[in-house]
C-alpha cells in the first residue's frame, strides 16, 4: 500500500557485455568526405569497401582515436561499407556516396 513515505530506490548505470559500440557516419549521403565517430576503442582498423566487398581503403586505428575521415571524392556515387573491426568486434555501416 501507498503510505506516502519516500524510498531511495538508488539509481546504477548497466553495461552489457556484446552493446553495440555506437558509430555515427556523417554527412551520410556525402557529396566526398565522410567523418566516422565511433565510441569503441578496441577499433583497430577501419575499411571502405563496395558492395561486392572489395575493399578500397585501408586505415589503422589507435585507441586515443574516436573519430577518422575518408575522401570518397576518387570513387564513383553509389553505396559503400564502412567496416570497424578490432580483435574481439567487428561493425558495419552503410554509406551513400552521392
Amino acid at each position: 500500500s501507498v503510505d506516502g513515505t519516500i524510498k531511495n530506490l538508488g539509481v546504477k548505470d548497466l553495461v552489457f557485455k556484446g552493446e553495440v559500440p555506437l558509430i555515427k557516419l556523417y554527412p551520410n549521403p556525402t557529396p566526398d568526405r565522410v567523418s566516422i565517430v565511433f565510441t569503441s576503442s578496441e577499433y583497430t582498423l577501419l575499411e571502405l569497401m563496395d558492395l561486392g566487398g572489395r575493399r578500397l581503403k585501408s586505415l589503422s586505428v589507435n585507441a586515443a582515436e574516436n573519430i577518422k575521415v575518408i575522401d570518397l571524392s576518387a570513387y564513383p556515387s553509389g553505396t559503400y561499407m564502412i567496416r570497424l573491426s578490432g580483435k574481439t568486434s567487428m561493425t558495419t555501416r552503410k554509406i551513400i556516396k552521392k
